[in-house]
């Protein structure tokens, strides 16, 4: 059977959802680390992984471009994108200290990113 997967992170672990192509099959998996989400016994030939990608030092004040333009696009649903958070506040190892981090650049705090900072020691820490 060939299966395809998409994945977001939450809470320090990652739900799946899991798509069979030959049977139109769905299945949801809640994955601790991102090696078991791997790992999964589907095997899927593609996994999708909901991440921000082109992340800025610091985040502005109403996100980056990408982030306006999916706003202006979604219209009524616009609270559905959040602004990705800057690369200097998740190395910090808490969220107070990574809103911290943001604000003293000028930046928001971290609005809804509830889960799993890369603090320095490059292990998470769940919130």
């Amino acid at each position: 059977m060939r299966w395809i997967a998409g994945a977001d992170g939450f809470k320090s672990r990652w739900c799946v959802v899991l798509e069979n192509l030959d049977f139109s099959e769905l299945n949801v998996r809640i994955a601790p680390t991102f090696a078991d989400l791997l790992a999964l016994p589907e095997k899927p030939l593609v996994v999708a992984v909901d991440i921000p990608i082109g992340l800025p030092e610091f985040a502005k004040p109403g996100g980056r471009a990408c982030e306006r333009e999916a706003r202006r696009v979604l219209g009524r649903r616009a609270s559905s994108v959040f602004s990705a958070v800057g690369r200097r506040p998740l190395m910090e190892d808490t969220r107070a200290a990574a809103d911290r981090t943001s604000r003293e650049a000028g930046g928001p705090v971290s609005e809804h990113r509830r889960g799993a900072w890369l603090p320095s020691s490059g292990k998470p820490t769940p919130r």
